[in-house]
C-alpha cells in the first residue's frame, strides 16, 4: 500500500483523496463512460493484472464505501 501512496504522490495526485462527499462522488461516477442503463459498472480487481466490470453489487455497499473514502 505504501508503494501506491508513493506513486500517487510522485504523480502529484491527492493523498488521501479529497473530501468531496459521497453524493458528489456518486454524481461524478454517474457520468462515467462505464455507466450502462443508468447503472454504475465498477472495475474490480480479481488478481494482479486481472480486472472485471460489474454492476452486480449492493447499492448500500457502494454508498458506504464512498462515504468512507470521500466523507
Amino acid at each position: 500500500m505504501q508503494r501506491v501512496h508513493d506513486l500517487l504522490q510522485r504523480a502529484g495526485l491527492a493523498t488521501p483523496p479529497p473530501r468531496i462527499g459521497a453524493d458528489r462522488a456518486m454524481q461524478l461516477m454517474s457520468v462515467d463512460k462505464k455507466v450502462r442503463a443508468g447503472r454504475i459498472r465498477l472495475v474490480l480487481l480479481e488478481s494482479l493484472g486481472r480486472a472485471r466490470f460489474t454492476a452486480d453489487y449492493p447499492d448500500d455497499a457502494l454508498a458506504a464505501t464512498l462515504t468512507a473514502q470521500f466523507g
